[in-house]
């Protein structure tokens, strides 16, 4: 039951019928014990008179459309006028309106424990939420590649047909990037190692960055919409750790120096 369980109302189902077996089984027993007892009653009081009852297989499928309301009461009248009417209304007084009764009070009552305890419980991650989270992360992860290719992008054009690692340094850090990001993308243009980008690598830097963006913008449109949230509500753990996650972004976009960009996602 593992994979029900990212639905809460399946989860319900699930947890109940699992809770309720004991009981289900105890009251099974005692059902079939009197069902049985009626079926060899009704076998040896009507066997020879009615072809309903003319075997003990037809009477249990006969007293099973009596529970289901489909019999011919005048027959059994008929055949005894003592005997049919108490066996008939003995029969569906205690298999209708207290046997049946009962197994539905079991389920009942068990259902109504297990809601309570999951609302009591921690609100676990659905599968909608599973997909919505995706998203999110996916569309956050993607913007901020996007700035850091925009941050580059605007340096190289400030800085002209050369571009030195100080000056590139300055610029970036000055918008929320770490010194070890700086010196990596620098590093990976500046072949020569004389930490001056000559027009030849600053061209070649423009046509990364350019190539980049251009992925970036495929990768955000191909992304699928999130599910609705009308038919999938949020729990409030969940909406808590959206809002820690958009404040997160939202100061690393004002350009703290304490949160960058990680070193895998300044790779362009």
């Amino acid at each position: 039951f593992k994979f029900v369980n990212f639905n809460r109302t399946m989860s319900q189902l699930s947890t109940t019928m699992s809770r309720c077996v004991k009981d289900v089984i105890g009251f099974a027993i005692m059902f079939f014990i009197i069902f049985l007892a009626y079926a060899q009653l009704a076998y040896l009081v009507f066997g020879t008179q009615i072809d309903d009852f003319s075997t003990f297989q037809d009477c249990i499928f006969t007293q099973f459309r009596i529970i289901l309301g489909d019999f011919n009461f005048t027959e059994v009248e008929e055949a005894n006028r003592i005997l049919g009417p108490i066996y008939f209304t003995t029969f569906v007084f205690f298999m209708f309106f207290i046997l049946l009764n009962m197994f539905l009070a079991i389920i009942s009552d068990t259902y109504s424990e297990v809601k309570s305890d999951l609302a009591q419980q921690k609100a676990e991650m659905e599968l909608s939420d599973l997909i919505r989270k995706g998203y999110n992360k996916a569309m956050i992860k993607l913007k901020l590649k996007k700035t850091t290719v925009d941050d580059i992008s605007e340096s190289l054009r400030q800085g002209g047909g050369k571009l030195n690692f100080d000056e590139l340094r300055q610029d970036l850090k000055g918008k929320g990037h770490t010194d070890a990001e700086i010196e990596a993308i620098f590093t990976k243009y500046d072949q020569d190692g004389d930490q001056e980008l000559t027009e030849h690598e600053h061209q070649q830097m423009r046509d990364d960055l350019e190539k980049e963006r251009e992925d970036l913008d495929l990768d955000r449109s191909s992304l699928p919409r999130p599910l609705s949230s009308r038919s999938f509500p949020r729990s409030l753990d969940d909406s808590e750790e959206d809002e820690d996650e958009d404040s997160g972004h939202s100061s690393r976009r004002r350009g703290s120096s304490s949160s960058g960009v990680s070193y895998e996602e300044f790779q362009v």
